[in-house]
């Protein structure tokens, strides 16, 4: 039953990484003190293909933030912060964009990346929402550590790492995580493509 239902996944995942489409990564919301300024939200277009991000939005409860218009190259990432000299302060260079205008809740808040069709393509919560249960002290991120979706793909209380989609590897050398034949699909295609 489990190796028929990591067929049944496949052609999935191998269209959406064909497609291209773009992803969160990293979401940095408790930062220190009680300012809101240095909030930030990290994308990465893992795919092998540009990605023109122009009509995206991300979704809370609360809001909602358009995407500048910019296209991504593949295995890029940009960074959205709230604010760039708040950003700077902390990490020693500018964001890429500095219009975040979602307020990103330390008790529990979740984010929806949508196309310009409207369609949920990715979505991350934490702090209990959701029944998610990642989170982050003051100071730390929570960091997506597959391409896989659901709670067990991101990773809690990590060191910052923007414009880094570290820990998950370059483009090409994951198809789908987990284990068993999922996983070696994933090694063969990379081993394929050299």
């Amino acid at each position: 039953m489990k190796l028929k239902l990591s067929f049944a996944l496949l052609p999935l995942v191998l269209a959406a990484s064909a497609q291209g489409t773009v992803i969160i990564t990293e979401v940095f919301y408790d930062e220190p003190g009680r300012e809101v300024k240095k909030e930030w939200i990290e994308l990465y277009n893992p795919s092998s293909d540009s990605v023109y991000i122009g009509g995206y939005t991300i979704n809370d409860d609360k809001g909602t933030y358009y995407v500048p218009s910019y296209t991504m190259a593949p295995g890029e990432t940009i960074v959205c912060a709230r604010d760039s000299s708040g950003f700077y302060d902390l990490y020693g260079f500018y964001p890429d964009f500095d219009d975040l205008n979602l307020f990103l809740r330390n008790r529990g808040d979740y984010l929806i990346l949508r196309d310009p069709t409207g369609a949920q393509i990715d979505m991350v919560a934490w702090e209990g929402k959701f029944g998610w249960n990642i989170k982050a002290d003051e100071g730390k991120s929570i960091q997506r550590r597959s391409l896989a979706q659901g709670p067990d793909a991101w990773l809690s209380n990590r060191e910052p790492n923007p414009g880094d989609p570290s820990p998950i590897p370059e483009p090409g050398t994951l198809v789908l995580v987990g284990s068993g034949l999922a996983g070696f699909l994933g090694y063969f295609r990379k081993s394929l493509d050299t």
